[in-house]
């Protein structure tokens, strides 16, 4: 149907399917938990204290083709991909989310970045995003990832809708 519809409790499902025109809201205090896939093209809207439990499919390191990689040569740009489909409420529309890449050195901390992510395209949940990499003195939170050294980059995403909803990556960074 087209609903709206209007959950009043906690729901376990299996999978959660949206229909064009329909809208699902979830009343204050929700926790949907759903141990399937999401196929949201409509609208998904949370009450106050409401949260959608489900596990993030992927987050990872990419070339610019969307293919997976393990490292990347300065200067270039990090290429970032991460699956969530429950943070597709509105599935007319390409999202955002954001990550935090940090780059280390024999284990010290030197740069630090947020990385803003947006959806492929409408009801995808699949997030992309991209930060230039340089050879350089780091500077934390200015938009570049730089280093000095060789070393590593760590990919963390958190679910801003669940915080124990997390997913995590490494790649290898190298200088010229």
């Amino acid at each position: 149907g087209t609903g709206p519809y209007t959950l009043p409790k906690t729901t376990v499902k299996n999978a959660l399917d949206i229909d064009a025109g329909s809208t699902v809201s979830l009343k204050d205090g929700i926790d949907l938990a759903i141990d399937g896939p999401i196929n949201n093209n409509s609208f998904l809207t949370l009450g106050i204290g409401s949260r959608i439990l489900h596990k993030t499919d992927y987050a990872t390191f990419t070339d610019a083709a969307g293919a997976l990689t393990f490292s990347y040569t300065a200067p270039a740009n990090v290429y970032i991909e991460v699956k969530d489909t429950n943070r597709n409420l509105d599935g007319t529309i390409a999202e955002t989310i954001t990550a935090t890449i940090t780059a280390t050195s024999g284990g010290v901390e030197k740069d630090k970045e947020t990385v803003t992510l947006t959806e492929t395209g409408p009801a995808t949940g699949i997030f992309r995003g991209s930060i230039p990499f340089v050879n350089g003195a780091p500077v934390k939170e200015n938009g570049t990832l730089e280093m000095d050294d060789f070393g590593s980059a760590d990919l963390n995403y958190v679910d801003v809708i669940d915080p124990a909803d997390t997913a995590h990556a490494v790649v290898s960074l190298d200088l010229p």
